[in-house]
């Protein structure tokens, strides 16, 4: 298994684990994001480990010359540039993640499901595509 194949895996892991629960318990969920979104020093903190599955998604992307590297190395783009932006801007993020996350239950539902089945696309790409 190759560095690509792991970071697939682990991105789909972390989709399913941290949306999952939007599908079964949105208001708690919801909830709980909204505290975390509410202090700058938390913001900073996710911006970190966020910044390193970016350049890890990233890295991994460019030391193999397979077809199918541009589906890990755009997401490991945005996920660093997200990253970055977490720890430097956390002031204008704050705000969008405040407005973002005041969604309705429905749209939760629905954003859970939908990162499900993207992770679950990830983690199939991890083991059965590279």
């Amino acid at each position: 298994m190759n560095n690509l194949a792991i970071v697939s895996i682990i991105m789909g892991i972390l989709l399913v684990i941290g949306r999952g629960p939007l599908i079964f318990a949105p208001a708690a969920t919801l909830r709980v994001i909204r505290k975390i979104v509410k202090k700058k020093s938390n913001l900073r903190l996710l911006g970190i480990p966020t910044s390193l599955l970016g350049a890890a998604m990233i890295t991994s992307s460019l030391d193999t010359n397979q077809s199918f590297t541009l589906i890990i190395l755009i997401p490991g783009c945005l996920i660093l540039l997200a990253g970055l932006s977490e720890i430097f801007i956390t002031s204008f993020i704050q705000r969008i993640g405040i407005y973002i996350w005041s969604m309705s239950k429905r749209k939760a539902r629905l954003l859970g499901l939908f990162s499900v089945v993207l992770g679950s696309g990830f983690i199939y790409l991890g083991l059965a595509v590279f």
